[in-house]
């Protein structure tokens, strides 16, 4: 009696006429909020209606089909169905970044041209961890780290341009320290070696016995 109610009410969800049912086969995901995370649907719980995929492979594992819970025509009924299914097995496959899922995320049904298989996948929402924001700073603290950060910088500046002129100088000062030195002229302190030349031959003088050549006359 349930089978043939859920029958119904997909096939109201879908639009779809008896006579369609011909043209093949559904498998269909119907997905729910597990709010007491025991794996069963139980009243009350509501339909997801956003956030789920799900994939359809043939019996080779070959994927055939996949659908977005949010552009399905039956989203507000938290349905996703795959239609006009040849015979064989399919399997249904669904997953999820927004929520953990509390049943199992896969099914295999066969399907034939008449059968509308349903799959009931429930799962809850993944809480996202708060973003922790770091307390404001009160203006006296925001005063502080600007001013420390301006003597910081000023004493930085200040460093290099005196060590910039330091080496500036001493570049400059060894520059004309040198030019000067070059320039002086060096004292002689060697008198060196120099050849003895000859002085020639000269008369002797002769000397007198006394001094009267150098006598005032009297």
């Amino acid at each position: 009696m349930w089978r043939t109610a859920l029958l119904l009410t997909i096939g109201l969800l879908l639009g779809v006429q008896a006579v369609q049912a011909q043209d093949g086969g559904q498998f269909c995901v119907q997905t729910f909020e597990d709010r007491n995370a025991n794996g069963i649907r139980d009243p009350g719980e509501p339909p997801f209606t956003r956030g789920i995929t799900a994939d359809l492979a043939d019996a080779n594992g070959v994927i055939v089909a996949s659908k977005l819970l949010d552009d399905s025509p039956t989203a507000t009924s938290g349905f996703i169905c795959f239609q006009y299914l040849t015979n064989g097995n399919y399997t249904v496959t669904v997953r999820s970044a927004e929520h953990e899922a509390t049943t199992a995320t896969s099914e295999t049904r066969a399907i034939t041209p008449t059968s509308i298989e349903v799959f009931e996948y429930g799962a809850q929402r993944l809480v996202i961890a708060p973003e922790v924001i770091a307390p404001s700073q009160t203006q006296s603290e925001v005063d502080a780290r600007i001013l420390f950060q301006r003597i910081f910088f000023a004493g930085l500046g200040a460093g290099i341009v005196i060590f910039a002129m330091v080496v500036s100088g001493a570049i400059i000062g060894y520059v004309f320290f040198w030019r000067k030195l070059a320039r002086t002229p060096q004292a002689i302190t060697d008198t060196g070696t120099y050849p003895v030349t000859g002085t020639g031959t000269h008369p002797q003088v002769p000397i007198p016995d006394d001094d009267s050549q150098w006598r005032k006359p009297e």
